[in-house]
């Protein structure tokens, strides 16, 4: 098995996880379910474009030293052989935002989505740090 664009074969990975699918795609890498054997449970996990791996690497820091209901929580990161690097984060299930805002939103949803941001945002402004 190998994942989408990157080709990387998922033997590169740590033996801790198993990858179950792939959810997606952005412009700093690819995002899969993946079983955490360490931790008994499923995680997401990110594999990040070289190019992006310093400043994400900066970020998956910074998410892991808080904690906040608006916040995504994250747990492990490294590179790969490939020169990629990946980190595994919490697996929130839903629908991406891409979908979410395809075409109006009711106003209550929006601003619920959106309070959400503004809080986890404000929190990491609280810790003195900028996103």
């Amino acid at each position: 098995m190998t994942f989408g664009h990157s080709g990387l074969p998922t033997t590169e990975l740590p033996r801790r996880y198993r990858v179950l699918e792939r959810l997606g795609e952005g412009g700093s890498g690819e995002v899969f379910r993946v079983f955490d054997l360490a931790r008994n449970a499923e995680l997401a996990l990110k594999i990040v474009d070289r190019p992006e791996a310093p400043w994400l690497l900066k970020e998956f820091h910074l998410l892991r030293s808080v904690r906040h209901e608006n916040l995504i929580r994250v747990f492990d990161s490294g590179e790969l052989s490939s020169g990629h690097s990946y980190y595994s984060m919490e697996l929130v299930d839903g629908t991406d935002l891409r979908e979410a805002f395809r075409g109006p939103m009711p106003e209550e949803p929006c601003r619920h989505v959106l309070l959400g941001a503004l809080r986890g945002l404000g929190h990491l402004h609280c810790h003195g740090f900028l996103h």
